[in-house]
């Protein structure tokens, strides 16, 4: 279930590398880096799922690499 419209809660919904894609084009430069309850980013979950395209499409549109999470990864 979607929490609400922020960019974690649709990349959670829409989990495809097309939706993602998609979202990207879309969404204002930053709020792909937005922080979720734990701080985690898209990028933080797509790491953690090990889902590569998806990194690498997150890192393409600019996404932050010096965020950390609540854990500081």
């Amino acid at each position: 279930m979607v929490r609400g419209n922020n960019f974690n809660d649709m990349l959670a919904f829409h989990s495809t590398f097309q939706c993602l894609n998609l979202l990207l084009k879309r969404v204002p430069k930053g709020e792909a880096d937005e922080l979720d309850d734990d701080l985690m980013t898209p990028l933080h979950w797509s790491a953690s799922y090990g889902n590569a395209e998806h990194v690498k499409l997150l890192l393409k549109a600019g996404a932050a690499v010096t965020l950390t999470d609540l854990e500081s990864k």
